[in-house]
Parts: C-alpha cells; structure tokens; sequence
C-alpha cells in the first residue's frame, strides 16, 4: 500500500502555479526544524499535504500527515481542521495529532497563516490501492489450479462495519467502546466525499475488541466536504421509476424497521458505504449509484458472497431512503454478523475462504503488505506501449514529470525545481496517477501500471 493521502503528483493542480508557490513557502518552513524531516509531499485540489517524520524528545520517531491550506482551499481546509476535532475520539477516523513546536504555528511574523492539520500517517493506503492489488492477486485452488482472489466475507463484514456508525455517534472520550450506541442523538453529518480513496486501512490490531482482533479497522480521510443535515427525514422527491426498477422487485420495503434512528445525513452515508463496498466486490474503482446497484444485484460478483451482507448492501442502495436500514438496527445487524471460522465450516461452498489462514494471509500479503512500497518489485514489460502518463521524480525534495516516448521506455526526466534533464541511467521513482508508488527504476526498464482514466488499464497508450 502506498502513500494514501496522495491521488496527484506535487504540481498538479486544477488552479494556476499559484498553489506551488505556497507549497514551496511550507516546504521552507520545515528547514533545520530539530525534530520534523519532510519525507514527501503534494500538492492536490484539497491543500497541500506534507508527510513529515517526527521524532520527539526521547528520541521515539513517527511518521505523521500534515494537510495546509493555500488561499482557494482555505475553507476546505478550516472545515476539516474542525471536524476531525469533534470526531478525534472516533477510532474509524482518522486521528489528529497536536505536536508541540511545530513549524506552522503563528508566531508575529513567522508560521502558516492559513488553516492546518496535523493527523496521523496510515501506513497501509487506502481501499482503493488495497483494491487494486487484490486486483492483481491470485489464489491456489485445491487442485493446484489458479484463480482470481476472492476476499473472505469475515474481512469484507469488517471493512463494512467502519465507516457506517463512525461519524453517526462520536464518543465523548477515548476509552468508549468502539462507536456503540449512546444515549444521544445522532449527528446529522454526512461525509459527502466518502469513497474507497477517503478510506485507509490501519495496520495494527485491536485483540481486546472482537471486531478488529483479526482484521484491521478502517478509518476515514478527508472531511473537507463534510456538512450537517437537517436531522428530518430526506424531503427529496423519490424516483418513482428508479424504485419500481431496483427496491420492488428486490421487496427492499419488507424489511422497513418499525423504529430507530434516521436522518438525511444518516441516509446520504448508507448509500455513499453501500457503493463502496459494490465496488470493491465488483473490482472498479469509480461507478455511479446505478451501476452499483445493478453489480450487487448480479449473481457473479462474489462466488460465496454471504446472504446476509448482500441483503444488507442492496437494502443501503435503495432508493427509497426509507427503504435503508437504522442507525441501530445497523450495528446489531453487523455486530451479529462478526464470525469466526467455525460459523462456516459446515456451510457448502465456502471451501476454506474463511478460515483464520485465508484470513491471516489476505491481511498479511495483501492489506498489511508494505514491503512492495519500500522495496519496489520488478516490472513487467508491456506488450503495447505507453505514450504518456504522469509521475513524478525526486530531486532535491521536490517532484517533476516523466514523459514515454519511446514505446514503452521512459526517455526523459525533467525536475521542476532545477529543469535539469535527466538522461538514460538515473533513477526515477514511478507512480500511476493515483499516488501510487510502483518502485524505482531505471530511465530504460519498462514498466506496468494503470493510467489515467480509473479502472482502465493501459493499452496500446494513453
């Protein structure tokens, strides 16, 4: 898993030059700092994101994410700062870290005078990049044949359970057992932005907590967007033609709760979650709510998908929002549904997916799997070139551009800070437009990866 807060290259930006000019002020800031060291950095239509390793007074180290505003994200920026402090008890969330001294802080004339936030780095990326390698994996069968990997349903309950109650009910501390029902009204805060890029999946597991003793939690990135609701029911209009063609005939309506909690913010997640997860068992990185619900209606997108986490995804995709499940009736659903590996042993057609092994290696070579980022692998030559794509290349701290000009072969290598050339036999680290580091290689080896569009692999160019 690679770097999770980054889906553009430092440079890229949908504005002018300006955010680069602010992004290099930072940079500077952190120059002979005693305790930060940028280990890299971006630049994207949500600020500037640093990450930086600190290392504190007793000399323990950490690596930690720092998101800057320049002047047109500001607001975006100021409304994150301030969700993710009212949401900093909530364990599937990503947590802020206040450090003492740092380099941003107003002072007279010195620090960042825009809004800032200092959270913590998840090493292990995203869902998507998490997605896109379980892509790329295969499985033995029992009689040595090979297949594409299919996720066991006890991680994919998992991975569901995070994101739906974390925002609904923060807990007033840190010691609240996971985000259980209090006796408080559920905020009306929706993500608005939720999607398996705004998703990490964290690395370490929780053995006092059964849902998070075998699989790791997810928490969510990204608040920029975050807004309150009116906490009434949705006063949108229901397509009449759209339920006739998905909640009817799936008789979504029978499964109406008579009482619980909802809301518009409330009923705006469930979707949002419910087409995350059809994506991730459909493998594709970007559809709309339609196709969603068509890819979790189909028989094939899990060969032993369980019923009930089936049921429950279709019922968040409704489209009538009273048609979706409540906010308590959701977390004894999942929380019933937290299994072991003996919940499957007699059930037909399972075959070992849910085993503690399958289990354990799905985590351990695939989700916790970093070694590829730190080390790279080797790269595949590619029967059609590549004419160009984007990436970037270190120098002196800061990012340039890689261009393919000769088929598949990186020709040159420009740095946007020196605009020094570089030739055959330098070193340039290759990322596929989404952040994602593939490894390092030479101007002259070949290279396999995805391209621009999401989910379209690259084929006879770009």
């Amino acid at each position: 898993m690679e770097d999770p807060f980054a889906q553009a290259s430092f440079g890229r930006s949908k504005s002018s030059n300006q955010p680069k000019v602010w992004a290099e002020k930072t940079r500077r800031l952190f120059d002979n700092h005693p305790q930060l060291v940028v280990e890299d950095m971006r630049l994207d239509y949500t600020g500037i994101l640093i990450r930086v390793k600190h290392t504190d007074g007793t000399g323990v180290s950490q690596r930690l994410m720092i998101k800057a505003a320049y002047p047109e994200v500001a607001a975006i920026v100021q409304n994150e700062v301030k969700w993710i402090d009212l949401l900093r008890y909530a364990k599937h969330v990503v947590i802020p870290v206040p450090i003492r001294g740092d380099p941003l802080t107003r002072s007279q004339c010195a620090g960042w005078r825009l809004p800032y936030v200092i959270m913590e780095y998840i090493e292990n990326g995203t869902l998507l990049q998490f997605q896109q390698r379980v892509a790329r994996a295969h499985r033995t069968l029992p009689d040595g044949a090979t297949a594409r990997l299919v996720l066991p349903n006890r991680l994919l309950w998992s991975i569901f359970f995070c994101p739906c109650v974390g925002m609904a009910r923060p807990p007033p501390g840190p010691d609240v057992q996971l985000e259980t029902p209090l006796a408080i009204e559920p905020l009306g805060l929706t993500h608005s932005d939720m999607h398996q890029g705004n998703s990490n999946n964290v690395r370490r597991l929780h053995p006092d907590e059964t849902e998070h003793s075998r699989v790791p939690m997810v928490r969510l990135i990204d608040f920029g967007e975050t807004k309150v609701m009116r906490p009434e029911a949705s006063h949108l209009l229901v397509d009449e033609f759209s339920k006739n063609e998905y909640d009817i005939p799936l008789d979504l309506a029978r499964y109406r709760p008579a009482s619980g909690s909802r809301n518009q913010a409330i009923d705006m997640n469930l979707i949002n979650i419910g087409c995350v997860m059809a994506r991730m068992l459909a493998g594709v990185e970007f559809a709309f709510v339609g196709a969603c619900r068509g890819f979790i209606r189909g028989p094939d997108i899990h060969p032993s998908l369980d019923p009930d986490l089936r049921l429950l995804i279709q019922r968040c995709l409704a489209v009538d929002p009273l048609n979706r499940p409540r906010l308590e009736e959701l977390t004894a659903l999942i929380n019933g549904n937290i299994k072991t590996e003996r919940d499957y042993a007699d059930i037909e057609g399972y075959d070992g997916l849910e085993s503690d092994d399958s289990l354990e290696n799905v985590i351990t070579n695939i989700a916790n799997n970093i070694k590829e980022r730190t080390k790279g692998h080797t790269p595949t030559a590619m029967a059609e070139p590549i004419r160009s794509t984007t990436t970037y290349w270190a120098c002196m701290g800061q990012f340039g551009d890689i261009t393919c000009q000769k088929g598949n072969e990186i020709a040159s290598v420009r740095c946007v800070r020196c605009q020094k050339e570089r030739g055959d036999g330098d070193e340039a680290i290759v990322d596929d437009g989404y952040g994602t580091k593939i490894g390092t290689f030479k101007t002259q080896d070949t290279v396999e990866y995805d391209s621009g569009a999401p989910g379209t692999r690259v084929n006879g160019g770009s």
